[in-house]
């Protein structure tokens, strides 16, 4: 009886001890895992501190340059009965929105690339990615589609709706509903996920990333929803770049006309005005053009994030990994380059930009207009959409 008491104790004690020696163990192995992630971020983060550096920058920028935007062709008196200016309003909307969240949300992820835990913060990252760019890209073609109206069908049922100021309203909001109910599939299958990744040692270990969720991961839904959303991707950029060929035909086929004598207006309340028909289709030219080069820029940055998301990153090297985040992300400069366009090719804008900071008065236009020459340089009248 005795010393079956003995080794029953002996055989709890050997249990209990090797209980301890497995959670030790289980200890030991997360803390490494944990210390080689870290390992790794710190790696990755300084090759990267150079372009979140740029990141921080761009945000800043790019959110100071949207609000005068909202500024300017909100209060300009200049833009009132201008429906172009509704949608550049909502355009610097997005912007503004990827400038406060997408932007600072990379550059925080750059710190913890390979420990990205966080599940609802992921979700909201990639819903905003897809939202911004849905958005913009509805946006850009409602603009597309009214520059084409105006300048093919001026004098048509057309110019009855343009002159209504709910319908560029309208169609803004329409197209911010199109973006949020595109983006909520995008945030539904988003999530961390676990994947084995190799030190510079050699040594794999567990890092997490914000890309697809687990149980989306081979899922034929995530499938369908990424070609899906390539495919309306590619069908807009189509009928953006024919458009403003189709546009830019025309124009020039105007101004051919107005060279050999002719006298065709682009848009019959150009006769209100004093100036002559070749000025005005001369300014309609340049910002028909500012509205094009916009739209080039969303498309070409958008194909290398659409592109360069079926890129696998596990085991990039850290240099090779900071020039694939910096083309990836391109896209940033489109919500920040928009505003210096508006400055470079619309004198409007120029001109109320002047005023707000030169603190001009009602007969100060001169002097406004004097001083921005010395940076701009484009004719002293205004562009007329």
């Amino acid at each position: 009886m005795l010393f079956r008491s003995l080794y029953s104790n002996t055989k709890m004690r050997n249990d209990f001890m090797s209980l301890l020696s497995t959670v030790s163990e289980a200890n030991v192995t997360k803390t490494t895992d944990e210390e080689k992630r870290n390992s790794i971020n710190a790696e990755y983060a300084k090759v990267l501190l150079p372009l979140t550096s740029f990141f921080c920058f761009l945000g800043l920028l790019g959110l100071v340059g949207n609000s005068l935007v909202l500024c300017v062709y909100g209060k300009g008196k200049q833009l009132k009965n201008k429906n172009y200016r509704r949608y550049i309003l909502c355009l610097a909307l997005i912007d503004i929105v990827t400038c406060m969240s997408l932007i600072p949300a990379e550059a925080i992820k750059h710190r913890n690339y390979f420990s990205f835990e966080q599940d609802g913060l992921c979700k909201a990252k990639c819903f905003f990615n897809v939202f911004a760019a849905a958005s913009a890209s509805f946006c850009l073609l409602a603009i597309g589609f009214d520059r084409y109206c105006k300048v093919y069908y001026p004098l048509s049922k057309y110019k009855h709706l343009k002159s209504s100021s709910k319908l560029p309203w309208c169609i803004c909001v329409c197209s911010l509903l199109l973006g949020v109910l595109i983006a909520v599939p995008s945030a539904i299958m988003c999530g961390t996920d676990e994947s084995i990744m190799e030190t510079s040692t050699g040594e794999r270990t567990e890092v997490y990333l914000c890309g697809a969720a687990s149980e989306y991961k081979y899922s034929i839904y995530r499938s369908v929803y990424r070609i899906g959303l390539c495919v309306l991707q590619a069908i807009v950029s189509i009928i953006m770049i024919a458009i403003y060929i189709r546009i830019g035909m025309k124009i020039k086929y105007h101004l051919r006309r107005i060279s050999r004598g002719g006298t065709v207006p682009l848009d019959e309340s150009d006769r209100i005005n004093s100036f002559s028909f070749e000025s005005k289709s001369r300014f309609a030219s340049t910002n028909i053009t500012l509205l094009c080069v916009v739209s080039l820029i969303y498309i070409i940055t958008y194909a290398f994030y659409i592109g360069l998301s079926f890129v696998n990153i596990i085991n990039m090297k850290p240099m090779t990994f900071a020039f694939f985040s910096l083309f990836f992300r391109l896209y940033f400069v489109q919500s920040v380059i928009n505003p210096f366009l508006y400055a470079k090719m619309d004198q409007d804008f120029r001109d109320s930009c002047m005023k707000m900071f030169c603190f001009a008065r009602k007969d100060d236009d001169n002097t406004s207009k004097r001083i921005s020459k010395l940076f701009f340089s484009s004719p002293p009248q205004s562009v007329s959409l």
